[in-house]
């Protein structure tokens, strides 16, 4: 939710709390907890900064950066959310780096599980609940759970593997760039980068017989 647009100041909504009007606050021990937005404070409002982890900027990753508490970050550790100051011990730490940078993306693009049949096309994004599938229905796409991007022939003969299996990859996403990535919920996974992205804008992802 946009608090202030011209300087990049949001909240963060969280849509699937078990009360209405949930956002992230940020408590007086620095831990992050859902709470109903005080009128007056500022403990929900967050300011958009480029990620903490430089190699990210590319990727659509973000940091927000806490308006009560400036130069402080949101961050992931531990099973908790929490803001940790950006000191340059910190910033030379890739661990805070990284559970410092968040994936930012649009709701609709985020919700949309409705691919054109065998097309990845820019910015669509491929996960473990839909599968790009040829036109002849023998051949589909799959990004497995184990992060292992997969065809199938006839849904059980392994045709291809892009071998990134247990590296916490969750999604497949065509970059505006061009450049086809399975990301993690932090950063591009160690040989994610499949060998037909070019970074040309005009590229897509189809799945044809062969």
């Amino acid at each position: 939710m946009s608090i202030d647009k011209s300087k990049g100041i949001i909240a963060l909504k969280v849509l699937n709390a078990n009360q209405p009007d949930m956002f992230l606050c940020v408590m007086d021990d620095k831990l992050v907890k859902l709470s109903k937005a005080t009128s007056g404070s500022n403990r929900h409002h967050f300011s958009i900064r480029f990620p903490e982890e430089k190699e990210a900027a590319t990727l659509n990753f973000v940091s927000f950066e806490s308006v009560a508490f400036p130069n402080w970050y949101l961050r992931h550790q531990g099973f908790e959310l929490k803001i940790s100051e950006a000191v340059p011990n910190a910033r030379m730490d890739i661990v805070y780096r990284q559970d410092a940078s968040w994936l930012f993306e649009s709701l609709t693009t985020q919700s949309s599980t409705t691919l054109k049949g065998n097309c990845l096309e820019s910015t669509q994004i491929l996960t473990t609940e839909n599968s790009l599938i040829s036109n002849n229905k023998i051949y589909n796409l799959v990004l497995q759970k184990d992060g292992s991007l997969c065809v199938f022939q006839n849904k059980s003969s392994l045709v291809w593997s892009s071998g990134t299996q247990n590296k916490g990859g969750v999604k497949l996403i065509m970059q505006k760039d061009g450049n086809l990535c399975i990301i993690t919920n932090n950063m591009c996974t160690s040989g994610g980068q499949i060998p037909l992205a070019t970074k040309d804008p005009d590229l897509y992802l189809k799945i044809v017989e062969s």
